[in-house]
Formats: C-alpha cells, structure tokens, sequence
C-alpha cells in the first residue's frame, strides 16, 4: 500500500530568554503562521532572524512545526 504525504501548514517558533533569577531561565515563545508550504527552511531562517533582532530579548531556538496528513493511494 501506497502513502501519500500532503504538508498543510507550516509554522515557525521563536523562543526567546524571558530572564534569569538565582541561575534559573525563563522562557517565552511566540508562534508565526500562515508560511507557504513550499517555503524553504533557508528563507524561513532568515525571516526569524530579522523577526528576532526587532525585539528587545535574546533568542534561544527556532522551530519550524509542520502538519501533514497521511493518505492511502
């Protein structure tokens, strides 16, 4: 049997430094949608840079989150 793969959305995830109290870290993240699936890793990379130099607190990581549906051909 056969599976096909149809990407629906596409999603990136900044997650910042909220603060650091007695050597523990907080954390804060922010979701941005509605990227093209077709969008390649490299554009969304840059786009996250620029997102993040805009705000006023350090970046941790980037994430892209993708949501595909599986089907039987």
């Amino acid at each position: 049997m056969a599976v096909s793969v149809n990407k629906e959305t596409t999603a990136l995830l900044i997650t910042y430094i909220k603060e650091v109290v007695n050597g523990k870290t907080t954390y804060e993240s922010r979701r941005f949608r509605n990227f093209k699936t077709a969008a390649l890793p490299e554009d969304i990379h840059e786009i996250a840079a620029k997102i993040s130099s805009l705000g006023e607190q350090a970046t941790f990581s980037y994430k892209l989150e993708d949501v595909s549906s599986l089907a039987a051909v």
